[in-house]
Parts: structure tokens; C-alpha cells; sequence
């Protein structure tokens, strides 16, 4: 067992005093295994005793030891847990600069991603992405790629990883698990957005949706690749004008896809339009815009102006599909919809919540913890929601934490939700499956939008659909508005 392993299993089930015994005895036994100290931090992170300038001052200690890969991850790292952004990115850059075939450079990869994301830190956003295109380009068969299951997500997003290096790690890649359907998965993507041998990139998809429906080790990132290749292969198809082929893979990609993923209903309309199928086109765009999609009213203005020549009357045509017959409160069929569970809980202030004092009301929730990092970093912006839409919906913030930890975690932060502590079994009810996740309800306590796990659009998302479902109702005649 590696040194450190222990210690870490052990101290996730001791009290806090035993934990912190066990952190002074390891590291008076191993000081110089910087790997460790990351973990150590993370455990510490609502017990540290040092104050901030203690804990630079160590930093700055070990920046005259040897410089290893280790250590500078270790370093980078620390100065992200002090809030200190800019200088954890100088030891991000070292490492990716002189160690990229390094585990420790794809960690800090990791660890940057999430820090950036949790601390609405965008304006490094580009040079992470540049960073990590320089560790695949330079180091494609560095192990720690295929092992972190993040840098799936990093990978395809990326641009700018050159077809060779991609190649390179998917020989990699297979060589040390044939079956593994990501690898494919990789290429295909990377030859599609290439423009380049279509043909190669639907073999692979084929090949890694066979792979991706054989039995593996429990793996919670599958949903979205699978989403991803069959959308792919979609598109490959209906380049080459196999429709049937086409729609049955976008159908697939709709299966596997997060309710608030709408891309696949975008080009699925796209299918029936080419065809000449407008009117069911416009069926499956109104469906896209009711989940949030923040493209479908201009498809869907596209699609009215290719059947009817011009966009004369859009906007009352547009209107009058969405609502429909239903009531002017929601523009969404009570038949698609799903009632919320039963609300419940007293708020921080004293105030007691139920389902019935709620009805008739427009409800935004949200769940949420206080060391979930990009919980934390959503705040300034929920802030702004629940300050813009004050006069016309309530904002509920349900924390799994008992209300001490609540109440400690605002001295420091802000979160101007009304806030129920101790909301686990609430969250159940609702059935969310990753932090922070976004619930919208309408006045009559049905679930009309929501977005779960972590996701730096879900605020856009969240306040585009809030809009919609407030100000949907049929125009007067001649309203100008779009």
C-alpha cells in the first residue's frame, strides 16, 4: 500500500480531532511526498488552522526545493486553495511546459478546470484550453489522459489538438484496452471536425457504440459519449443522405442526452426541414425552446420563412403554437410535465415552507452544499437572479448541510435565496443526481425546466427560461415583438 493511502482512507472516517492527528503524524513521516499534501488540503479545507499568509509562506518555502513534477503540482495547486489564481497558473504553465508527459501535469489540468469553473474565473478559461492542447499535442501517450475521466470532456472539446497527436493517443489508447469505446469515440470526433475521411470516422463510431453496449466497470461519464457518437453518426449519415439512418441515430442521441441538453432536437428539426417536413420541424423546435434551447425561435423563424416565403406575422404564429390551448401561466402541456414533489422545510429566517403556501406562485430551486465548489461559484450570478426577478418568483435554496454549517458558510459568502438547511431527503425526492441542479415550477407545482450537475451554461439557461415561462402568453395582434 503507497504511503499516504492509510492515512487517507482512514482519516474519511474519523472525527475531525483524529483527522487532524493522523494529517501531523504523516506528514512528520513523509514531508517531502508532495503528492500528498493536495489531498491533505482538500480534507482540511473547513479546518485549516494556518492563516493565509502562514500558508503562502510554506508555499514559498518549497519553491527553493528541487523542482519536480510532484511538487510543482503540489504547488500550482496550493496556490489555487489560497486564492491566489494567477500564480497557481505560473506553476500550471512550468509543469505543462516541462513535464507534459507527466500524471502530475494532467492532475493540475484537472484541478484548474475545476477551480476556474467553481470560481467564475472565465478569463483563464482560454489559456487552460491552450495548456491542455500543448500536454496532448506534446504528450498524447501520457497514461494519466486515459485515466482521467475528465479529460474526455477536455479532449473533445478542445480545438486545436492536431489529427497526428490524436492518432497517437488512440494507438496508445487500444494498444492497452482494445475494448475501452472511447478511444474511438476520440477520433471519430476528431476526424469529423477535421472535415476529413468520413468514412474512417463512422467505422469508429460504429465500432465504439458496439463497445459501449458490452458489459464494463460501473463508469457515471457514459451517457454523454454515447449521446455524442450516435449524434455524430447522425450527421455522418445524413451527409451522405441516408435520412432513415439519420433520424434513428438522433432519436438514440435524445435517449442518452440530460434533459437539458437540446442540441439533438436542433438537428433532428434540421433532418425534417431537409426534407420538406416544416411543420414537423417546427414541432420538434418548440419542443427544443421549451427545454431551454437558446437557438430554436430563430430555427423555428428560419423554418416558418422557408414554408411561407417570408416572416410576415411570425411572431403571432410563433406565439400561438407555443401556447397552444393552454392556459396564458404556462406555455408548457400539463401532460409533458411532472409534478414536484412536496415541498417542505423552514428556512433559515424561521419561515415555513410547504406546497400549498407555494401555489399559485412561479418557484425557482436549487440544491446545493457548502464545499460544493461550483455551487459556490454560481452565487454571484443566482444572486443577480433572485434580485432581478424579486417582484415575480420565489428563490429556494435547499442545503444538504445541518443549518450550523449553513450559517458559518454566510459570513463569507453571500446567497440572497431563501435557504432550507438539511434538505438531503428532499433532494432524493427530487431525484437529483449531481450539484448544483436547477429546478423551475410553475404556479401550479409542476416541473417546467431544470438542469442538474455542474455546467457553466445552466445559468444563462436557468434565466432564459424563467423569462420565457413569465412572459409567455399569447401578443395582441400586431405586436412588434420578437
Amino acid at each position: 500500500m503507497p504511503p499516504g493511502a492509510r492515512f487517507l482512507g482512514a482519516c474519511r472516517l474519523d472525527d475531525e480531532l483524529t483527522c487532524k492527528e493522523r494529517i501531523k503524524n504523516e506528514l512528520a513521516e513523509y514531508s517531502r511526498r508532495w503528492w500528498i499534501y493536495p489531498e491533505i488540503w482538500r480534507l482540511q479545507r473547513n479546518s485549516e488552522d494556518t492563516t493565509t499568509e502562514e500558508f503562502l509562506s510554506r508555499l514559498r518555502r518549497w519553491e527553493a526545493e528541487e523542482n519536480v513534477p510532484s511538487l510543482t503540482r503540489t504547488l500550482a495547486f496550493g496556490n489555487w486553495y489560497a486564492n491566489q489564481p494567477d500564480r497557481a497558473f505560473e506553476w500550471l504553465t512550468q509543469l505543462c511546459t516541462r513535464f507534459p508527459d507527466s500524471r502530475y501535469a494532467v492532475e493540475a489540468l484537472n484541478d484548474a478546470d475545476y477551480q476556474i469553473f467553481s470560481g467564475n474565473l472565465d478569463h483563464l478559461r482560454p489559456r487552460l484550453e491552450a495548456l491542455t492542447v500543448k500536454v496532448v499535442n506534446e504528450a498524447p501517450t501520457n497514461p494519466q489522459l486515459r485515466e482521467e475521466s475528465n479529460a474526455l470532456g477536455w479532449i473533445l472539446r478542445s480545438k486545436g489538438i492536431s489529427l497526428d497527436a490524436m492518432r497517437r493517443l488512440f494507438e496508445a489508447w487500444v494498444e492497452e484496452d482494445a475494448a475501452d469505446p472511447h478511444p474511438y469515440l476520440l477520433l471519430a470526433n476528431a476526424l469529423f471536425k477535421e472535415k476529413t475521411s468520413f468514412q474512417e470516422a463512422e467505422r469508429l463510431l460504429n465500432r465504439s457504440l458496439r463497445l459501449f453496449h458490452q458489459p464494463r466497470p460501473v463508469d457515471g461519464f457514459r451517457n454523454y459519449p454515447r449521446c455524442l457518437a450516435f449524434r455524430l453518426r447522425s450527421q455522418l449519415r445524413l451527409h451522405r443522405g441516408s435520412i432513415a439512418e439519420a433520424l434513428a441515430d438522433i432519436k438514440m442521441a435524445q435517449e442518452y442526452a440530460l434533459d437539458q441538453w437540446t442540441e439533438d432536437l436542433e438537428i433532428e428539426a434540421q433532418i425534417w426541414r431537409s426534407i420538406g417536413h416544416f411543420h414537423q420541424a417546427e414541432q420538434i423546435l418548440l419542443h427544443a425552446y421549451r427545454k431551454g434551447s437558446l437557438v430554436a425561435e430563430e430555427h423555428f423563424k428560419n423554418t416558418y420563412v422557408a414554408r411561407t416565403g417570408d416572416s410576415h406575422g411570425f411572431p403571432d404564429y410563433f406565439m400561438s403554437r407555443l401556447t397552444g390551448e393552454n392556459s396564458k401561466k404556462s406555455f408548457a402541456s400539463k401532460r409533458e410535465l411532472k409534478l414536484a414533489p412536496q415541498l417542505e422545510g423552514t428556512t433559515l429566517d424561521g419561515n415555513v415552507l410547504s406546497s400549498e403556501s407555494l401555489r399559485g406562485q412561479f418557484v425557482v430551486v436549487n440544491f446545493w452544499f457548502t464545499t460544493c465548489g461550483p455551487c459556490i461559484g454560481e452565487l454571484p450570478e443566482l444572486n443577480q437572479l433572485a434580485d432581478k426577478f424579486a417582484a415575480k418568483a420565489r428563490f429556494l435554496a435547499f442545503a444538504t448541510d445541518p443549518p450550523e454549517r449553513v450559517k458559518q458558510f454566510l459570513q463569507d459568502h453571500e446567497f440572497r435565496y431563501e435557504i432550507v438547511p438539511s434538505a438531503s431527503r428532499l433532494a432524493g425526492a427530487f431525484g437529483v443526481a449531481g450539484y448544483p441542479s436547477h429546478f423551475v415550477l410553475d404556479r401550479d407545482g409542476y416541473i417546467v425546466w431544470k438542469a442538474q450537475g455542474a455546467n457553466p451554461q445552466n445559468i444563462k439557461l436557468l434565466e432564459t427560461m424563467i423569462e420565457r415561462f413569465l412572459n409567455a402568453q399569447p401578443r395582441t395582434p400586431g405586436d412588434p415583438s420578437t
